[in-house]
């Protein structure tokens, strides 16, 4: 009986005979007893033929195989003198291997091997390629339940999105049936157009400014440009003093300021006269036509000046000054 376990923390064959053989014995004593007793060999299966043969012939140890798969044939290398293990009592060893692999087997010693230069692959190979037969089909079984999960949180992913997508139709459809209800629930409102008020008013009586804007807008503008025009020459006009004061008449009153103010003051040294001849080389001052435009100082500020002068002057502070020392500078005009 061949026997496999799907967790690798579990021995299959130990799990199966149990220890010191008493759950075989148990099975072994039901089938029956005396000769007619069966016999019950456990060995562990393998999805590997090779590794599964070397089971299979048990008591006899495979050094080597040569297996042709298409065919069903095996040739089992062990060595010289044990064919009557591998063979058992009546054959029955190899009977029984022949039924639980399906293979036809030969056992081939191995001086008959090397006489015959038979190569067969080693256990050891055998063993290896089971191992790695065994990763990759780990690795397929990882990679397919992968895709097992993956397709599932994808289905259920989209079974969520449906869902949704159904809730969010219902409440859109729940919505449009409250807003019918309560547009049906509202009264007709009926609104009748008013008719225009008729115009009482002729076209002759509007006023100017609501018959063109734009000319009443201008015209007011012009109107106040007016007023501020004759506003303004009003008070230039205002403004403006007359005057007809010539300058020898200024000239007069200024002289007439000096003499009062000297008269007025403690008496000075007054400078030497001046000859006629000097008078007539000096050129006569040119006369400027009068004209209307407004005088330095008026009367009245004029006269408010001198009582100014006058009461400040005071004769105490006065000093006479000596004008002697300009006495040689005229005398060389007069040589001159």
């Amino acid at each position: 009986m061949a026997v496999a376990s799907l967790n690798e923390d579990v021995d299959a064959t130990g799990a199966c005979i149990g220890q010191g053989g008493n759950r075989i014995q148990k099975v072994v004593s039901q089938l029956g007893n005396g000769k007619s007793k069966e016999k019950i060999d456990v060995i562990n299966y393998s999805p590997n033929i090779g590794v599964f043969m070397m089971e299979a012939v048990r008591p006899a140890i495979a050094l080597g195989l040569n297996i042709e798969e298409d065919e069903h044939f095996a040739e089992i290398l062990i060595e010289d003198g044990t064919v009557p293990l591998a063979l058992g009592k009546f054959k029955s060893n190899l009977s029984l291997a022949k039924k639980i692999t399906g293979y036809e087997i030969d056992f081939v010693e191995r001086s008959k091997a090397e006489e015959l230069g038979l190569r067969f692959t080693s256990a050891e190979e055998w063993k290896k390629r089971a191992e790695e037969e065994k990763n990759e089909a780990e690795r397929q079984a990882y990679i397919a339940k992968q895709q097992e999960e993956a397709a599932k949180r994808e289905a259920e992913q989209r079974a969520k999105e449906e869902a949704e997508k159904a809730a969010r139709a219902l409440e859109e459809a729940k919505a449009l049936e409250e807003a019918k209800a309560q547009e049906e629930a509202m009264p007709e409102i009926i609104i009748k157009p008013q008719s225009a008020p008729k115009a009482d008013v002729r076209p002759e009586e509007f006023p100017a400014s609501a018959v063109n804007p734009a000319a009443a807008a201008l015209a007011a503008e012009k109107a106040a440009r007016e007023a501020r025009a004759a506003e303004k020459a009003a008070a230039e006009s205002s403004m403006a003093v007359q005057t007809t004061t010539t300058l020898e008449d200024l000239e007069k009153e200024l002289e007439k300021a000096k003499e009062k103010k000297t008269t007025s003051g403690a008496k000075t040294k007054r400078p030497r006269k001046i000859t006629e001849e000097e008078v007539a080389k000096t050129p006569a001052p040119t006369v400027v036509p009068a004209v209307p435009t407004m005088p330095v100082y008026t009367e009245e500020e004029l006269s408010q000046i001198e009582s100014e002068e006058a009461e400040n002057f005071d004769d105490a502070d006065y000093e006479e000054e000596d004008y002697s020392e300009y006495d040689d500078y005229y005398d060389d005009d007069d040589r001159n």
